[in-house]
């Protein structure tokens, strides 16, 4: 069989019945229907479905109606292209393949099509296995990127937001995308990917992308540039699965500080629930422990924090007292003080 098989015109409602209806009337060797994993590209939606070797992508425009649809079978080695990035490059061969195979999705993009958009949220980290791509600000071309090259990193960390449109130049282009989902879900499982993660929430980019973030927490407004800097410096990544239970009573962790990146947790205590904390949060212990709460913390959903270790909190106290102060006192008033008093009475 060739490399690449192009059969464009599947088109309507039942194209995808119509397309697995030419490969048999029964499921077809090794398809497996949780490799249906939806994505979206620029207010695209795009699917792509896992059989074997074989990929079947679909698209519609929302602007231009339906798109052609493609079904292509192509070789690209992913795994290659991943252990020639610093970030990525140093991970086992099974983690490499479990990126690729199992938490990636291989999707093929025609001509035109906005993979990323400037300005609107980026949760994907897209790896270019053939075509071309071409960079756009402010509706100018600024560069093209060709096959091995690696974008939107840090979309598996944080809500980006780009400062480029990234289109699709050449006549169809082939891309892995790993989500932020799928990343975490990785990460849960495997320790060398988790380093992998650690190693990108390090870097300088990263790190001022946090303080951009931490900048414009309504918690630090009155914070000094100097101390959310400092701060943004001493917080370490930390992820944690649904269900998980991060704070038991003794953990030890009384005076560590948490920022919530993404995710739910609910806290509570043996005399009842005390809140529940999402993204942009803060969750200070020692304000909790100093009420005799007890607590525990226990993850509603993935979730991503900066930890800011007792160590580290020290440190901070000692060259900021005034803005740690201040900023615990705000954190206690954002845990709703109401709740806490409630549950003491009890």
């Amino acid at each position: 069989m060739a490399s690449s098989l192009l059969f464009p015109a599947l088109r309507g409602a039942g194209a995808l019945t119509a397309a697995l209806g030419l490969l048999s009337s029964r499921p077809a060797h090794g398809f497996d229907r949780r490799h249906y994993r939806p994505g979206s590209f620029g207010g695209r939606a795009y699917m792509a479905v896992s059989c074997d070797s074989l990929q079947i992508a679909t698209g519609r425009n929302k602007a231009a109606g339906p798109r052609t649809r493609y079904l292509m079978k192509e070789d690209v080695d992913f795994v290659a292209i991943l252990q020639g990035s610093d970030t990525f490059g140093l991970l086992s061969h099974p983690v490499m393949l479990n990126l690729t195979r199992r938490f990636g999705d291989v999707v093929y993009l025609e001509k035109g099509t906005e993979i990323l958009c400037q300005g609107t949220i980026n949760r994907s980290m897209f790896v270019l296995g053939s075509g071309q791509l071409s960079v756009h600000v402010d509706g100018h071309q600024a560069a093209t990127l060709s096959p091995g090259a690696l974008f939107g990193e840090m979309g598996l960390l944080f809500c980006e937001v780009p400062i480029a449109t990234v289109k699709v130049a050449s006549d169809v282009a082939c891309l892995l995308e790993i989500s932020h989902e799928r990343a975490m879900a990785l990460s849960h499982l495997s320790p060398d990917f988790l380093e992998s993660l650690q190693l990108l929430a390090n870097s300088d980019e990263v790190r001022a992308v946090l303080q951009r973030t931490l900048g414009q927490t309504p918690l630090l407004s009155s914070c000094s540039c100097d101390f959310i800097v400092d701060l943004a410096s001493k917080l370490d990544f930390v992820t944690k699965a649904k269900g998980t239970c991060l704070l038991p009573s003794g953990s030890g962790e009384e005076d560590a500080m948490f920022f919530v990146e993404s995710g739910e947790i609910e806290l509570s205590s043996e005399k009842g629930f005390i809140a529940t904390l999402v993204a942009g949060d803060f969750l200070d212990l020692s304000t909790v422990f100093s009420a005799q709460l007890d607590p525990t913390a226990t993850a509603k959903q993935d979730l991503i924090l900066w930890r800011l270790s007792r160590e580290n909190c020290l440190d901070l106290s000692e060259q900021y007292p005034e803005e740690i102060v201040a900023l615990r006192f705000a954190i206690a008033e954002q845990m709703d003080s109401s709740t806490i008093s409630e549950v003491l009475d009890e």
